[in-house]
């Protein structure tokens, strides 16, 4: 809007950014990586902040020089990692790790300096001992994924978006368990008891929710409310769901463990949608079994049916299918400006 781009540009820049940021992301992750272990003590996401200055710089019209600024001040803008303290916080706080937040708006701010004349660390990535992976905790860095097949491979298409507003590991056991339910036609009230077990150690002694982010972190929570396939789905995060009866009192029916011996065969990374789930639901007497070893991606269908269902009692029908029209043909838009035209002129449902 502030700079009246079209759809086109806005397309684009949403490209560069996500590219940018998340080949900085992958040579983060694959460094000490390994299939059935986290990597290292510290855990963070600090490529963010390069995926919004990059996005910013490309509808600024930065030069060359400009953007290598805007990705040096951006660097030093990240913020410190701390995905790993925040996943074994057991009262987990109102702020997501890494504020990825305030990093976006790093971003913005390193590109607008640039512009401006600022400068910033043109080696910021750079270093054996001292560039960006450094910064981000990881344990090296995986140079080759920064620039091979650039141009040709592009990391848009390997984005997985949830089903589920949970954590991303607890989607694979909730769209599991729901597709056994399917399958036997299985009420909630019929289950006597549900057996996850997955490779990595989930938090199982989190208190009951009292806000939006302990509700998404809680894996038993999470999985109740898939299992009543509660909706809309934003309400997952509401307190009129997460104190429901219903949900807290199968909550005691669930019971994580580790995965058996054998049980998984094969090996991935989790950036490859690998995280391998077993499920096990006993209900009247019989024993139904289930797992799957990678995320189900969300297809296209999947996706707008997400959407409307979200934003539904928000927006009016007609303002969410605008909306949702005006997505499909960004690159066709004459100004970003008529996405906010919709919202700003959308009365509620």
């Amino acid at each position: 809007d502030a700079v009246a781009a079209a759809g086109s540009d806005v397309f684009a820049a949403m490209a560069a950014g996500l590219e940018v940021g998340g080949r900085i992301g992958a040579a983060l992750r694959r460094a000490g990586g390994t299939a059935t272990g986290e990597v290292g003590a510290v855990r963070g996401q600090g490529n963010v902040v390069f995926g919004a200055a990059v996005a910013t710089g490309r509808l600024l019209g930065l030069s060359g020089d400009q953007m290598h600024h805007a990705m040096g001040i951006a660097g030093y803008s990240a913020t410190v990692p701390t995905m790993r303290k925040f996943l074994e916080s057991v009262n987990l706080p109102m702020t997501k790790y890494d504020h990825l937040a305030l990093m976006a708006q790093n971003g913005v701010q390193a590109a607008l300096l640039a512009q401006r004349g600022f400068t910033g660390d043109v080696e910021v990535l750079e270093g054996e001992e001292i560039g960006f992976w450094r910064f981000a905790g990881a344990q090296g860095c995986d140079w080759t994924a920064l620039t091979d097949r650039l141009g040709t491979h592009w990391v848009l298409p390997e984005v997985t978006y949830k089903h589920y507003p949970a954590v991303l590991y607890n989607n694979s056991i909730i769209y599991e368990v729901q597709q056994l339910m399917r399958d036997a036609s299985l009420t909630p009230d019929a289950i006597d008891r549900l057996e996850v077990r997955t490779f990595r150690r989930m938090a199982a002694n989190r208190p009951l929710p009292t806000q939006y982010l302990e509700a998404w972190g809680n894996a038993a929570y999470t999985i109740a409310a898939g299992v009543y396939d509660v909706r809309p789905l934003r309400s997952w995060l509401e307190p009129n769901t997460f104190n429901r009866a219903d949900l807290l009192a199968f909550m005691k029916k669930i019971e994580f463990k580790g995965l058996r011996d054998g049980e998984v065969t094969s090996t991935g990374n989790y950036w490859e949608r690998w995280a391998p789930t077993r499920v096990t639901i006993e209900a009247d007497g019989q024993f139904l079994e289930g797992g799957r070893d990678y995320h189900v991606p969300m297809d296209d269908p999947a996706l707008v049916v997400k959407f409307h269902d979200n934003v539904g009692g928000m927006l009016s029908d007609e303002a969410a299918h605008q909306l949702e029209r005006a997505c499909w043909n960004l690159k066709g838009l004459g100004s970003i400006g008529d996405l906010t035209k919709i919202l700003a002129g959308a009365h509620l449902a």
